[in-house]
């Protein structure tokens, strides 16, 4: 990536701690210049919310914001991924290494929280005002995959959890994301 190009893993780890099991950065002292040292041993970074309201941790250094979750995979992996970068549990702000995945675009929208205009508090199912019958449905990879009609909603959310399972889609997809 052309924004990490002046950062590499090495570079990264003499001026940041990574700890895996927490997903926290924080600055190492870095010399003797005073602004250096009054920042070691503190958390790095802060969480920025963007125009579509994604939020996210971020670290600035030399002039740049980095993506927290980019830079554990540097740390972690000594080079950037070619592909993105997945929070498994959706929380772009838990950056604990067991939380973070490589996927491609496709994956990456195979793992995505239930949608705020969601009405029937299950992904994939909505209320058929003509069969009087919950609908169950999804898309992959463009295309509109039609599941049943059922009974009740439970029995259309498990429909539908189980077409997706067998084309890709994480577990947690769909679902709210847990405090």
């Amino acid at each position: 990536m052309k924004k990490y190009k002046d950062l590499d893993a090495n570079k990264l780890r003499k001026i940041l701690h990574y700890d895996a099991v927490t997903g926290i950065f924080t600055w190492l002292e870095r010399g003797t210049i005073t602004f250096d040292r009054r920042f070691a041993g503190k958390r790095a970074g802060n969480i920025q919310i963007d125009t579509k309201g994604y939020k996210s941790r971020n670290i600035g250094y030399g002039g740049k914001l980095y993506k927290e979750h980019r830079l554990a995979m540097l740390y972690m992996n000594g080079c950037l991924p070619d592909m993105l970068v997945d929070h498994i549990n959706r929380d772009a702000t838990d950056n604990r290494f067991c939380n973070l995945r490589m996927t491609t675009i496709s994956g990456n929208h195979k793992n995505v929280t239930m949608l705020k205009n969601n009405t029937s508090g299950a992904t994939g199912v909505v209320w058929d005002k003509e069969s009087n019958r919950w609908r169950a449905a999804y898309k992959v990879d463009g295309k509109n995959k039609h599941i049943g009609r059922f009974n009740t909603i439970a029995e259309a959310s498990r429909a539908v959890m189980s077409a997706r399972a067998g084309d890709g889609f994480h577990l947690g997809h769909g679902t709210p994301i847990c405090p």
